[in-house]
């Protein structure tokens, strides 16, 4: 190898190291502060034992929607231990089930959940509206497995809120 390669070679690496050692800083700027972690929206789920669902209305994170809904929570703890969490519009007591979109909630569902036999959430079964005044057998046909994939109706899969858990807590917009 003659000199003049081997300070081309040497420079290039002297380049790349410099263009990582200034980038650096910008890398880590952009991992979110103690103070953004702490302003994230925690849930309490500690008393929320396997096999239970909570609605939690009003969602902090969201705002009104269509028709006077506004957004709920939808909290799921399966028998495992695993835990579901998707947003639902929601008016006073009842659940809005969704036209196509969860965001156009069509009719009122005053029963809304997994479904429950002698007390216990059999998994098994489909996440459905179990009460409502709506007229059309075909919109009470809406179901989704308990993971909201939809099972049966012309309906999108449940609106999964992005979050984890930490301890007690659902740290609601929290990815890692």
């Amino acid at each position: 190898m003659d000199r003049k390669k081997y300070l081309r070679i040497v420079i290039f690496g002297l380049i790349v190291v410099g263009g990582v050692g200034a980038l650096y800083p910008f890398v880590m700027a952009m991992k979110p502060s103690a103070k953004a972690d702490a302003a994230l929206i925690r849930i309490d789920i500690s008393d929320l034992r396997n096999g239970e669902f909570r609605i939690i209305a009003p969602n902090p994170s969201f705002g009104s929607i269509y028709n006077g809904y506004g957004w709920s929570l939808f909290v799921y703890r399966k028998q495992n231990g695993d835990l579901n969490v998707w947003h639902l519009p929601t008016k006073g007591r009842t659940v809005g089930m969704p036209d196509v979109w969860w965001y156009r909630p069509h009719f009122p569902c005053y029963e809304f959940g997994p479904t429950i036999i002698n007390g216990v959430v059999d998994e098994s079964k489909p996440i459905q509206c179990h009460k409502s005044d709506e007229p059309n057998a075909a919109y009470m046909n809406y179901s989704w497995d308990i993971d909201g994939k939809v099972i049966r109706g012309h309906v999108k899969d449940m609106y999964r809120a992005k979050g984890i858990v930490q301890g007690n807590y659902f740290v609601l917009g929290k990815s890692s």
